[in-house]
């Protein structure tokens, strides 16, 4: 499975998260802003809220700067798609995790 095997994931995933970057990045500076972020996935989710989007992006903009620089982009993404850790921060991708129940 991908998520025992981390090169493999990065080599799959990766390459899917490059797309995704090279959407994200509206500007084309190699990062992605809070309101790109936003715009990007309100494409693919068109109910997640600002606020929901909002939470997602400080948890991954792990250096806090203010944008996804292309590392945290990219492990958000094979994060979110490959870990088993409750706790990765990919897991916010698409805003907070329910509570458990929910």
């Amino acid at each position: 499975t991908l998520s025992g095997n981390p090169e493999l994931a990065k080599a799959t995933v990766g390459a899917l998260a490059e797309a995704f970057l090279e959407i994200a990045d509206g500007d084309g500076d190699g990062a992605v802003s809070a309101e790109e972020y936003h715009r990007f996935l309100r494409g693919h989710f068109p109910r997640l809220t600002r606020q929901a989007t909002d939470h997602g992006f400080a948890i991954l903009d792990a250096d806090g700067d203010g944008v996804l620089s292309r590392e945290e982009f990219m492990t958000a993404i094979i994060d979110f798609w490959t870990s088993n850790d409750p706790s990765a921060r990919g897991n916010t991708w698409a805003g907070p995790l329910p509570e458990p129940g929910q």
